[in-house]
């Protein structure tokens, strides 16, 4: 899956072990990862899951949040209430960055 980027020019999504393996290689630097399993949406069930993917799932991504900010649009009330989606709508025209990537 590609990630968009600045510009709208499709970013490779990373594979989220490839940090972990970054992380290995460097010495001691004073930082602890922390890292987390990824998320998805069940709608069978309207639940959270972790781990693998599974038929039927979806997949939680920001750049799906980000865009719809931006462009003023809507998203499913499980990946961002709404309430939340009208306040941040409200104080952000079309078109306006409201994240630094």
């Amino acid at each position: 899956m590609a990630r968009v980027g600045a510009r709208g020019t499709p970013k490779p999504q990373p594979n989220p072990s490839h940090y972990q393996k970054l992380f290995k290689k460097l010495e001691d630097i004073g930082i602890v990862p922390i890292f987390f399993d990824t998320v998805y949406f069940n709608p069978k069930t309207s639940t959270y899951e972790t781990g693998n993917f599974k038929k039927g799932m979806v997949s939680i991504e920001g750049t799906t949040i980000r865009n719809s900010l931006a462009n003023n649009i809507h998203v499913e009330d499980w990946l961002m209430r709404k309430l939340i989606q009208t306040e941040l709508h409200k104080i952000t025209q079309p078109g306006e960055t409201m994240f630094i990537e």
